[in-house]
């Protein structure tokens, strides 16, 4: 993904890559998500090889009937997601200080993208106990 792709937001004028900073994939340079930003907005970008650590259920609610499924997280709403299920991309900081404000919003919004995110990470959390 390069300056000047076309994203649900337009084309993009700037484009981060973020390779894994810790974990089993740590500096795996085959295993990037790209920050992208437009004149007007922005997201996240997951390629389909790191696309399938999210859940399908949290996919299906994203923004505009499920742009999740194609690999875009728009910035306001949906990139809870890639933060809960893609930490090892981002600081530790970051995390604590994201997921709280998810838990939040999943108790008072028992439909939206965070509810979906805490219900999967839950379901995940209960199958690793057993």
């Amino acid at each position: 993904m390069r300056t000047g792709h076309n994203t649900p937001w337009g084309q993009a004028d700037h484009v981060d890559t973020q390779y894994p900073i810790r974990g089993p994939h740590a500096g795996d340079r085959s295993r990037p998500i790209f920050l992208v930003h437009t004149p007007s907005h922005g997201g996240i970008f997951v390629p389909p090889n790191v696309l399938g650590a999210i859940p399908a259920k949290v996919l299906a609610s994203t923004f505009a009937g499920g742009q999740g499924m194609r690999g875009w997280f728009e910035e306001d709403c949906d990139v809870a997601a890639v933060y809960a299920f893609l930490p090892d991309y981002f600081h530790a900081d970051t995390i604590e200080r994201v997921m709280p404000r998810i838990r939040d919003a999943a108790t008072r919004d028992r439909v939206g993208i965070e509810h979906a995110i805490v219900e999967a990470l839950n379901a995940r959390a209960a199958k690793v106990a057993t």
